[in-house]
């Protein structure tokens, strides 16, 4: 069985999965930000981990819109679906952590030189 379609994994199981622990960056959310002290190589293995979980909720989304194709569900019912619409905004919050963790990336490149 797959894990969307088990209903405990479903309610709110994209609230938590955290890419990095808790920062102290003054938001007041768990896991929101990043760390103004990492290293490079915790850098590198940040935004893979990222990269990770955006393809695992990207192939999760795709799963679920498969799914309902299946059962005859048009694409504006698809695009209503709930659990579609929070798959969609799983792996947007994981491209904007990769952008944010790339851009830090960056300016600690040029920063070398």
């Amino acid at each position: 069985m797959h894990h969307l379609l088990d209903p405990m994994m479903r309610k709110g199981s994209c609230k938590k999965l955290f890419i990095t622990e808790p920062s102290s960056c003054g938001r007041g959310r768990a896991g929101g930000g990043v760390r103004s002290n990492m290293k490079k190589e915790e850098l590198q293995h940040a935004i893979a981990a990222a990269r990770e979980a955006w393809r695992a909720a990207r192939s999760d989304r795709l799963f679920r819109k498969e799914e309902l194709c299946v059962l005859g569900s048009d694409i504006t019912a698809v695009r209503h679906d709930r659990l579609y619409r929070e798959l969609k905004k799983r792996q947007r919050r994981f491209a904007v952590r990769i952008v944010h963790l790339e851009r830090k990336m960056n300016r600690m490149r040029s920063r070398e030189k």
